[in-house]
Formats: structure tokens, C-alpha cells, sequence
């Protein structure tokens, strides 16, 4: 009987499901933090420079 080793195309294809999946994830959570960022900082400059 032979000794195999390694992993099988279709356990390599689902790790990089898998990690695509958390790639895509974590680049839309940081495009949603910069734009967050971006409204907050434009809030505040409206509120600093409106008349009170």
C-alpha cells in the first residue's frame, strides 16, 4: 500500500473559498470604517463652523 501525503484538490479549492471570503469581508469592514470616518469628520467641521 502506498503512503500518500498532502491534500486533496478539493480541500485546497475550499481553504481558498474560505479565505477569499474573509478577505472580501475584512476589505469591506475597513471601507465602511473610512467611510464612516470621512462623515464624522465632516460632521464636525459643520458643527464647529455653524453659528450657535
Amino acid at each position: 500500500m502506498k503512503n500518500e501525503r498532502g491534500f486533496t484538490l478539493l480541500e485546497i479549492l475550499l481553504a481558498m473559498i474560505i479565505l477569499a471570503v474573509g478577505g472580501v469581508s475584512i476589505i469591506s469592514l475597513f471601507a465602511a470604517a473610512v467611510s464612516l470616518q470621512y462623515d464624522s469628520a465632516m460632521n464636525q467641521r459643520r458643527a464647529l463652523s455653524s453659528p450657535t
